[in-house]
């Protein structure tokens, strides 16, 4: 992964590609990050924030939180617990739905996700189902990279960290995958509470566990990581009458259409989001 940063030169600003080591390495040697439990030999997919991230990351939550929250009157800000009813993620498909493929070498028993082993190897994955996958790793004899040896069918495995709730394990729970499901579950809590009207948005900040098959990527793709959401509710017969669109429909962002993942497009485009509106991409 190489990556664009704007780096200080004499007074001024100059732009420069740096790759991901090279930032992973300056992140440990300036106290930014580290890896949690390093005296231990570390586990992989966790990182600890040192002095300089912990005070980093607090600006950046901060700042957010002042700008989309407190400045506004039609969002309101919960702290939903980190461990809820498990009905919670039966009822948004978590526990049938959110899972990966994994695949096993039946020599060394190293274990790779079957999607993410397939892409290093520059096969491109045009469905993500388990029929699929293994018909492209006979296909092109894919083998495991650490030994060479034969690889299993791939096999369902949910991402969703499970733990034991009651001195007698009576209930199993699991550590949320993402902070939206929260939001969900108070939206009444918050309309009588607090008489919100539509449209309003309620905000959270929080961490988030996913149970990934292979961490990667330094910070990318993580076990455990933070979450800044808002999920904006409206009036289904008004959705066109955002009256403070206008604010924001000449910001440029970078958008990575579906139509352009889907034709094998990786590079995002720059346009406004007006731009995007009136191409029918942002609905």
């Amino acid at each position: 992964m190489v990556l664009s940063l704007l780096m200080g030169k004499w007074g001024g600003m100059s732009q420069r590609e740096v790759t991901l080591d090279e930032l992973t390495d300056l992140c440990l040697r300036r106290g930014f990050v580290f890896p949690s439990g390093r005296i231990y030999g570390g586990l992989s997919g966790f990182f600890d924030y040192g002095p300089l991230g912990v005070e980093l990351a607090r600006n950046v939550l901060n700042d957010w939180w002042r700008w989309f929250v407190e400045t506004r009157d039609d969002m309101y800000g919960i702290d939903g617990a980190i461990i809820t009813h498990p009905r919670t993620w039966e009822a948004s498909g978590h526990v049938e739905s959110f899972i990966d493929y994994i695949v096993v070498c039946e020599k060394c028993g190293t274990e790779y996700r079957a999607d993410h082993l397939l892409e290093d190897l520059g096969i491109k994955v045009p469905e993500y189902t388990a029929e699929t996958l293994k018909r492209l790793i006979v296909e092109h004899n894919v083998r495991c990279p650490a030994c060479g040896g034969r690889l299993s069918d791939p096999q369902r495995f949910n991402l969703m960290f499970s733990v034991e709730v009651g001195p007698r394990k009576s209930v199993t729970a699991y550590l949320r995958p993402e902070t939206a499901q929260l939001i969900f579950t108070n939206f009444k809590n918050v309309v009588f509470s607090m008489g919100a009207t539509l449209p309003f948005g309620i905000a959270q900040i929080g961490k988030a566990f996913r149970n990934e098959i292979s961490p990667r990527n330094f910070l990318f793709r993580l076990r455990e990581f933070t979450q800044m959401e808002i999920e904006y509710f409206v009036n289904p017969e008004k959705l066109d009458d955002c009256p403070r669109f206008g604010e924001v429909a000449g910001l440029e962002v970078n958008m990575l259409t579906a139509e352009d993942q889907e034709r094998g497009i990786g590079e995002a485009r720059k346009m406004t989001l007006g731009e995007a509106v009136e191409a029918g991409i942002v609905k």
